[in-house]
Formats: structure tokens, sequence, C-alpha cells
């Protein structure tokens, strides 16, 4: 049983993984297109801009602690 659940639960994380490069690689899509768009006055005032911006460190900080504990 024990073996079975750490299976799942290694299945899971490489799906969480790969679900979550693939967020990333939307959001930085969506900020190129916005910042070639938009000015640099443009983008501070974008509560959507701002958003994304703080979405796209937050999944890259997630990812980088999943591989991080992976490796290990």
């Amino acid at each position: 049983m024990k073996k079975e659940t750490e299976k799942r639960a290694a299945i899971a994380v490489t799906l969480l993984r790969k679900s979550l490069t693939q967020n990333l690689n939307d959001v930085k899509d969506v900020l190129d297109q916005f910042e070639e768009a938009h000015d640099v006055c443009e983008r501070e005032l974008s509560i959507h801009y701002g958003l994304l911006v703080s979405t796209q460190f937050g999944l890259e900080e997630i990812i980088e602690k999943i591989d991080n504990a992976v490796l290990k």
C-alpha cells in the first residue's frame, strides 16, 4: 500500500510540474504581448499586468522548489 501511494504521489508531482510549466509559459506569452502593445506607464498602471508579473515569479519559485525537492 505504501509503495502504491508513493508512486501515485510521484505521478501527481510530475503532472503538477507539467501543468505549472504550461501555465508559466502561457503567462510569459501574455506578458510579452502586453509589453509589445503597451508602454511602461500603461504597464505600471495595469492591475492585470502586475498580477501576471507576480504570478510569473510565483510559478517560477514553485517549479524551482519542486525541482529541488525531486533532485534531493
